[in-house]
């Protein structure tokens, strides 16, 4: 590893530069042969900034480099999307859907809250394809399914997402956001999302 450390803006009361450093730029070379730069700074005074993009053989991951996902995998033009900052809160989980036949084949990318209500159905490019139909039937009596398991605690979180999800979707309205690459460009984020959403109503 190579680091220059040092202090580039930061002062005192009086005026001085601080004696501890508030500017650090790194150059990591790791045993497998991976090269890797980190810049970390307190001068940095526009937008915070804790973005960290990893470049690797098969795509690209961007972590907390996007307004719209706190991951973000590219891969062969497949764009995968991941909200961290819920999951951590169990406002809602990630699972993956595989069929039977071939349960190693990426099939669809769900996004569910905790008494079942899914969220999003995705699969590569962001897509939903003509045999999302299936899906959504086998994830119907999934739903029914779960109701009859739901505890206390997960009625009660269920509905504490309910309520982040809505406030979440009006704060979408409110900004207009669009989506600006793949099949939806144009259209408005929140009524993608709002026809993607399967309430569990079991």
């Amino acid at each position: 590893m190579t680091a220059k450390l040092t202090t580039l803006d930061k002062k005192d009361g009086d005026g001085q530069k601080i004696g501890v450093d508030d500017h650090a730029i790194c150059i990591y070379t790791l045993e497998g042969g991976a090269v890797g730069t980190m810049t970390a700074s307190w001068t940095f005074y526009g937008q915070e900034d804790n973005s960290t993009i990893l470049y690797g053989t098969k795509g690209i991951m961007r972590i907390y480099d996007s307004p719209n996902a706190s991951i973000q995998i590219f891969k062969k033009g497949e764009v995968i999307s991941f909200d961290l900052d819920r999951i951590q809160t169990n406002e809602s989980y990630i699972l993956f859907l595989r069929r039977v036949s071939a349960p190693d084949t990426p099939y669809y990318t769900l996004e569910v809250e905790p008494d079942g209500t899914v969220r999003q159905k995705r699969t590569k490019f962001d897509r939903q394809e003509p045999d999302i139909e299936d899906a959504k039937k086998f994830l119907a009596e999934w739903q029914r399914t779960i109701a009859r398991r739901l505890t206390e605690n997960d009625r009660e979180k269920a509905a504490a997402s309910r309520v982040l999800r809505e406030r979440e979707f009006d704060q979408m309205r409110r900004d207009n956001v669009i989506i600006y690459t793949g099949d939806l460009a144009g259209r408005r984020l929140v009524d993608v999302l709002t026809a993607d959403l399967m309430e569990n109503a079991a």
